[in-house]
């Protein structure tokens, strides 16, 4: 990548960086369509998976290290965009909520993940995605997918550290991640580990994907984690998943059996509620919020993670969304607790 590929990659571009090889993957998309055979491609879509030309390909497909990525970005100029911030929408979350407990009280769900939103009023330009993008940088965990996708007016960028899978031949890994507390110096890991609800809360998504992958593939359930993050903790447990001989892996049709899990959905995912579709009726809350993004490289290699822990934009409106875990054992003054540390953890990894 060159400063010419750079200046069109920062008008419209698509990015997702690998924590692991400090490599980053870019974009500069010219043709949406249906096919996922396309090699290199991204994929995405919305969080209800509606948009049928998802795959983005051309030939303008570019990897580069993070730090041959940083000195680029290094040579232009940025600008901390000053944001006027509304008020996050506790009400819209409290109805939310409070719905959400009454299918789980009626048993027709064990868990659910109500979000909300704080809006800002800022017209995001080609200075600011520099200046977000250097800052995930300089920010980066080992435990983090930096992203972002914008072109004309729109955009997201973040780091979710919200593994939907990666694919190498037939083997599939995903994570189960859910459970929080914030991180401070006197954390100790034990508080997360024996918080009974946080395991309960935890186990519903290891269950849904169990669920999910045990008809195509042998799936294999490691032992549960603790993630650190720098202002956040969580559990997290590795799956691997081989798919069977007589099933050929296909992007999409994986992609469904797995998103959304349930730290980001319901458990379970067939359930007769109607409260996740009634969420998609407000969808123009969510924009981007918990999407599919992913690479496919080549047939054998792909992966896809979901865009939490991020800003969104479109024309002069900002947005920050963050959601919970809501289990039969939630109470909504600490859900709320957690929903604004994670916007504080969000706004602190963007440095605005």
């Amino acid at each position: 990548m060159n400063k010419k590929i750079l200046d069109k990659f920062l008008e419209c571009g698509y990015f997702i960086g690998i924590p692991n090889q400090k490599k980053i993957f870019c974009l500069i998309p010219k043709l949406n369509t249906s096919n996922f055979e396309c090699y290199p491609s991204f994929y995405l879509n919305d969080f209800y998976m509606s948009q049928e030309k998802s795959f983005f390909t051309s030939d303008e497909f570019y990897d580069v290290s993070f730090s041959n990525f940083f000195d680029l970005l290094n040579n232009e100029f940025s600008e901390k965009p000053e944001i006027i911030w509304d008020k996050v929408e506790k009400d819209y979350y409290f109805n939310r909520f409070s719905s959400l407990k009454n299918e789980i009280i009626n048993q027709r769900l064990k868990k659910g993940v109500p979000f909300t939103f704080l809006r800002g009023n800022f017209l995001i330009e080609r200075k600011h995605k520099v200046y977000f993008i250097k800052n995930l940088l300089q920010n980066s965990s080992e435990s983090s997918y930096i992203y972002g996708f914008w072109c004309s007016n729109w955009g997201s960028i973040g780091a979710t550290p919200e593994l939907l899978f990666t694919q190498e031949n037939n083997i599939i890994k995903t994570i189960a991640l859910a459970g929080t507390m914030q991180y401070n110096k006197n954390f100790n890991k034990l508080d997360i580990i024996m918080d009974s609800k946080i395991r309960k809360e935890h186990f519903c998504v290891i269950e849904g994907l169990k669920y999910s992958l045990s008809n195509i593939a042998d799936v294999l359930i490691e032992n549960t984690e603790v993630l650190q993050l720098s202002s956040l903790v969580h559990l997290k447990t590795n799956i691997t998943a081989k798919i069977f001989d007589d099933i050929k892996f296909n992007f999409v049709e994986i992609l469904k059996k797995i998103h959304p899990t349930a730290a980001v959905g319901i458990l379970p995912k067939n359930s007769v509620s109607k409260w996740l579709n009634y969420c998609k009726i407000e969808s123009s809350h969510r924009g981007y919020y918990a999407s599919p993004f992913g690479v496919l490289i080549d047939k054998n290699h792909s992966f896809c993670v979901c865009t939490i822990r991020g800003i969104q934009w479109n024309a002069n409106e900002l947005k920050i969304c963050a959601g919970g875990g809501v289990i039969e054992e939630s109470y909504f003054d600490l859900e709320w607790q957690e929903i604004i540390s994670k916007i504080d953890a969000i706004k602190k990894n963007l440095s605005i």
